[in-house]
């Protein structure tokens, strides 16, 4: 009892102090409002400022890498009539306005990727652009040989896919840089996810915003097309591998009758791994080269959940019993050497060439490249068009010069003070390396062709006039897309 008086005396001395200190403290101002304070603060610079010395360093390096990677392009010799050499008198000087704007665009921030032409190949480090990974040219270094053998490996879809021959050969499948396709990674076998790998793997497996707020009826991106995967196939497994050379998938208003069903609204697609490899002979005098592999999936509403189908079909074509549903073996095999299921390889699957085929169409300019009947399509931005095609046929204007090709001109304000908007000029149409070239540009020129969604329907045959086959749909889009924007 003594001890609990004792601590409370002390504490009301405590107290006591306290009240003694508060009354005899000065006067306060009165509190500013919070959001002044922070007003008045400057922000804080945490980016790291770039002297000029610091600039002259990184775009030295950039022209170096730069020297290092057009090494290997390739070039052709343009045909066409001999341009007339006209001598320019001296032209009078005039003081053009100060265009501050343009620090605005040297971002001397980012990065420079430098890297092997080929990994492991020993060479110097070359530069790569950053949208070359989402599938824009930048570089001539690949895009003839991905041509010549583009033209080989889509005639031999003709037997076997021949809805899907009818209409990409007219359309165009779309190619991609060694970067975006992983034609320049160093070849590894196998190999097994596991751990954080297999999470990783696991949350790739989703549909961007832009897919699930279009619903794109096709798609085509080339994987497999280019000399280095072929040299893969033929040395690493001496003929034994196989690389997908296409990928593509269109969207259905139904699936087949023997295919799973599924009550709950979404949508349904094929998605169609195309096969074939480098001197694959021939069985019975009949050609017999690419293996198309198409498998059905279903797509909730929202494209958050994704479902592979089952299906009564077995490999060889034939339908097993009603009651055996099931996804066909050979997914189940070629999951397993991943150390995955059929069902998220084949989503897994799906979702990388639907973003793959949606990134390459981030390029401003849409460049279909024809020969004959087939047609080849590729993305690249106008800046780097006139590098691209300097090799391109000799078209002359009406007083014999060479007329320039597609550019763009920036805004600016002529001698009048009238302000002219950022404008495209130049030649979009001509013959290059014996093909016909055509650059236009999606959303301005025509519509954006991958923003076509009506569903295809699967039907035997024909049962109504409407009713189109892929033949068809292509040429109605050619067509629209020649009339432009209206």
């Amino acid at each position: 009892m003594r001890l609990n008086d004792t601590i409370a005396a002390v504490s009301l001395a405590i107290k006591a102090l306290w009240a003694k200190i508060w009354l005899r403290r000065p006067p306060q101002p009165a509190v500013t409002p919070a959001v002044e304070t922070v007003a008045e603060q400057p922000a804080p610079d945490d980016e790291p400022k770039v002297n000029r010395h610091q600039r002259r360093q990184r775009n030295a390096l950039r022209r170096k890498l730069e020297r290092e990677r057009l090494k290997h392009d390739e070039w052709v010799t343009p045909g066409g009539l001999e341009p007339i050499r006209y001598t320019r008198s001296p032209s009078v000087e005039h003081e053009r306005p100060s265009q501050t704007s343009e620090k605005l665009y040297e971002f001397l921030d980012q990065p420079l990727i430098g890297d092997e032409w080929r990994e492991g190949d020993g060479g110097p480090d070359v530069l790569f652009e950053q949208n070359e990974f989402f599938g824009t040219f930048n570089f001539r270094d690949t895009i003839l040989k991905q041509l010549d053998l583009y033209w080989l490996y889509i005639e031999r879809m003709k037997k076997y896919d021949s809805g899907a021959y009818e209409f990409y050969r007219r359309i165009g499948a779309t190619l991609v840089p060694y970067a975006a396709s992983g034609a320049r990674n160093k070849f590894k076998r196998f190999h097994k996810y596991k751990g954080k790998d297999l999470e990783h793997y696991k949350h790739e497996i989703y549909l961007t915003p832009w897919f699930k707020e279009h619903w794109p009826t096709w798609g085509c991106v080339c994987h497999g097309i280019d000399p280095l995967h072929e040299e893969q196939e033929n040395t690493e497994l001496e003929g034994n591998l196989w690389t997908p050379k296409f990928l593509y998938f269109v969207g259905v208003e139904n699936v087949p009758w023997h295919t799973q069903h599924v009550t709950r609204p979404g949508k349904y697609y094929l998605m169609t791994i195309y096969w074939d490899r480098p001197n694959h002979p021939k069985w019975r005098h009949r050609v017999h080269w690419g293996v198309p592999q198409t498998y059905p999936l279903w797509i909730s509403a929202d494209g958050e959940t994704l479902s592979i189908l089952k299906t009564r079909e077995t490999s060889t074509g034939t339908i097993r019993p009603e009651h055996d549903w099931r996804i066909p073996y050979d997914y189940k095999q070629w999951a397993k050497q991943y150390g995955l299921t059929a069902q998220v390889h084949l989503s897994h699957l799906f979702c990388n060439a639907a973003r793959m085929i949606e990134q390459t169409n981030y390029a401003t300019c849409r460049v279909a490249v024809s020969k004959g009947e087939l047609t080849a399509v590729f993305g690249i931005e106008p800046q780097r068009i006139p590098y691209f095609f300097k090799d391109r046929d000799v078209t002359l204007t009406h007083n014999g010069r060479k007329e320039r090709i597609f550019h763009v001109v920036r805004p600016f304000v002529d001698s009048s003070g009238k302000a002219h908007p950022m404008q495209f000029r130049g030649l979009k149409e001509f013959e290059w390396a014996g093909c016909h070239v055509k650059i236009t540009v999606p959303g301005r020129d025509h519509f954006v062709p991958l923003e076509f969604n009506v569903p295809m329907l699967n039907v035997h045959r024909r049962k109504h006039k409407g009713e189109m086959n892929e033949a068809e749909i292509a040429e109605w889009m050619l067509k629209k897309m020649n009339q432009g924007m209206r």
